[in-house]
């Protein structure tokens, strides 16, 4: 039988990533107000810098479904790296697949493609 002697804790440890920036925030039983950050009701976490402010954001001060008014992605202010590509494959009848390929035809090495890209 195994005795633990130290400090045992339910804690957890919490990550949150802008999807504008890409600034990140980490630590046990970090929060949202803590990353001074905000999640709107379609998912999308953003730092209060990117906020939009609205009369209603007074009154509303909740970090974990902030409306879709005080959201820049909801707002079309910004786009984030992953809805661009989903709408330049579908604009374009491509699939990450056909991508693939693609690149794959083009590049020799990962590092090529990567120096193409610049």
């Amino acid at each position: 039988m195994k005795i633990r002697l130290d400090f045992v804790t339910n804690s957890s440890s919490s990550s949150y990533i802008c999807d504008i920036c890409g600034r990140d925030a980490s630590g046990w039983d970090l929060c949202l107000s803590e990353a001074e950050m905000h999640e709107c009701v379609n998912g999308h976490v953003f730092c209060d810098s990117h906020m939009i402010q609205t009369e209603e954001d007074s009154e509303n001060d909740d970090r974990y479904e902030a409306p879709i008014e005080t959201c820049p992605i909801c707002q079309f202010a910004a786009l984030t790296d992953t809805d661009a590509l989903h709408y330049l494959l579908k604009k374009n009848g491509v699939t990450i697949k056909d991508l693939l390929e693609e690149i794959k035809n083009e590049n020799k090495t990962y590092d090529e493609f990567k120096k193409g890209l610049k």
